[in-house]
């Protein structure tokens, strides 16, 4: 194991929790996957202990019907066979809150987790309608109950109040689950799908509301989505991961190192907490999963050491974000640019003026995308966008770790 913490003795009453990153097979690789599943997962399975509960983001829809809704960003569903790969790692449960889960519209919501159960599998993280996506999912092991809250940031497919989807951030109405959920379980565990794709460092948002979380009594919180490491923490006595990586997304020949590159989460609980951790680096390819072995190992561990870093200096975040911001924020201000209407309102029942116009929503309405432009413009504000440009090769050094010679 690259890195192992316990901070406590265990109680009486003990299970461990595994739980993966982002799994899409992409389009193209539908059919290789189904065929070849119990394959692809042979080298990283071991460490799915029989025992444990076995947990994954599942990052697309699993239909062959609807239609693909106008949005930013690819369209990712895969036919109900492509779960042999869920089938084949003995998974319990799937996390559905992300922003690929209603990609081909609200019909779609129920045939997908309809696929799902049938496998064996619970999910949680979507439903009927928002009221349902929002439910914990109620779990006991060995004598303790848990409650998972799986919750996503508001791009795209998120439930309304009569629409089916996901399970859209409400960073206040989230508190209050997670302190109703306290009491009526043992143990909380909230689970999240969002954040900065390609940043190898979370924002002072995020780290702020997942501690936040922590405080209102979750007793670990786990966020994927960036599509590359990010690091992890223990605050107050509770395990933080900002993100683990994709778990299984197949790379393209354009595609960062840091892609196809993650660690597994493997949390132990008790009655009174999480107690411990293990994380279990690996690398992956189309053709499968591989647990990171020396002499690699080392430096991977010290790659996720560095991540972690800056998460106990508020400046040096901050600095990395404002760099993130001169680089990611150039297209997100390009959108709004190009995004023009002559005359002006247009019709937005005009399918290719929604579409322009959706691009725009999304960079309003998704968390992380709204905390970028309103920091970017600050630095515009403050003239010092160059200056926080410079520092951009400390995120690109970590985008491109020189360990990775695979």
């Amino acid at each position: 194991m690259a890195v192992a913490r316990k901070w406590r003795e265990p109680g009486s009453r003990t299970f461990s929790a595994v739980i993966a990153g982002d799994v899409c097979p992409r389009d193209e690789n539908c059919a290789y996957v189904a065929e070849n599943a119990t394959r692809i997962v042979e080298g990283i399975k071991p460490f799915f202990k029989a025992e444990a509960l076995k947990i994954l983001q599942w990052e697309c829809a699993v239909t062959t019907g609807g239609e693909p809704i106008v949005k930013t960003g690819p369209n990712l569903r895969c036919p109900e066979n492509v779960l042999n790969f869920a089938s084949a790692l003995d998974i319990d449960v799937a996390l559905l809150a992300n922003n690929h889960t209603g990609d081909f519209g609200p019909s779609e919501i129920a045939p997908t987790m309809e696929a799902i159960r049938k496998r064996g599998i619970l999910t949680v993280g979507a439903g009927a309608n928002a009221a349902e996506a929002a439910r914990p999912l109620f779990i006991e092991k060995n004598g303790v109950r848990l409650a998972i809250l799986n919750i996503c940031e508001n791009e795209f497919g998120c439930a309304r109040k009569n629409t089916a989807g996901t399970n859209g951030m409400d960073e206040l109405a989230n508190i209050r689950q997670i302190k109703e959920a306290k009491e009526q379980a043992d143990v909380v565990l909230v689970t999240l799908h969002g954040g900065h794709e390609y940043d190898p460092y979370p924002s002072l948002r995020m780290v702020d509301t997942f501690r936040a979380f922590a405080e209102a009594g979750a007793d670990a919180v786990w966020n994927c989505h960036t599509h590359c490491p990010q690091g992890f923490e223990v605050w107050n006595g509770v395990p933080i991961v900002y993100s683990p990586g994709n778990f299984y997304f197949p790379p393209r020949p354009t595609s960062l190192p840091s892609w196809s590159i993650g660690y597994l989460t493997e949390f132990f609980f008790d009655e009174k907490g999480v107690y411990g951790y293990e994380l279990v680096p690996y690398r992956f390819s189309l053709e499968g999963i591989f647990p990171i072995e020396q002499p690699y190992l080392t430096p991977a561990d010290i790659y996720l050491q560095d991540l972690c870093k800056p998460l106990t200096d508020r400046d040096e975040l901050q600095s990395l974000f404002d760099s993130w911001c001169t680089r990611s924020g150039v297209g997100y201000m390009g959108v709004i640019n190009c995004v023009k209407s002559d005359p002006y309102p247009p019709d937005w029942n005009d399918p290719a003026e929604k579409a322009k116009w959706i691009s725009v929503r999304n960079l309003f309405t998704c968390e992380s995308h709204r905390y970028l432009l309103r920091q970017l413009g600050y630095l515009i504000e403050e003239g010092r966008v160059d200056e926080a440009a410079a520092g951009f090769d400390r995120i690109e050094k970590m985008q491109k770790p020189d360990f990775i010679k695979w």
